[in-house]
C-alpha cells in the first residue's frame, strides 16, 4: 500500500505490490493530465516523468529549483510593471 497525504507517504507490502501500485499511480496521473489538462500522452507522460524525478531530488537541490523558479517569478512581475513583457509557452503545467 502506498498512501500520501499532505507530502508525508507511508509505504507498507510485499515489494512487488508496492512496486505495481507505483506504476499504476504513474499510469493514472498521466490519464488525469489528459483528462483534466487535455495533454497529448506524450505531454503528460514527459510531465509525470518530471514529477518523478523531482521526487527523487534532495532537499538542497529541491531549495536550489525553488529559488529559482521564485527569481524567475519575480523578473517576470518586474518586466510586466515596467512594460517589458515576454511571450512564455503555456506547455507546462505548474
Amino acid at each position: 500500500m502506498i498512501k500520501t497525504e499532505r507530502g508525508t507517504t507511508q509505504i507498507q507490502g510485499k515489494g512487488l505490490w508496492v512496486e505495481a501500485e507505483f506504476s499504476a499511480t504513474a499510469g493514472a496521473m498521466k490519464k488525469y493530465l489528459c483528462d483534466k489538462y487535455g495533454m497529448t500522452e506524450e505531454k503528460a507522460k514527459a510531465r509525470v516523468m518530471e514529477l518523478a524525478e523531482r521526487g527523487l531530488k534532495s532537499e538542497e537541490e529541491l531549495e536550489k529549483e525553488v529559488y529559482k523558479r521564485m527569481c524567475e517569478l519575480f523578473d517576470n512581475v518586474k518586466d510586466m510593471l515596467s512594460g517589458d513583457v515576454k511571450e512564455e509557452s503555456d506547455e507546462k503545467v505548474q
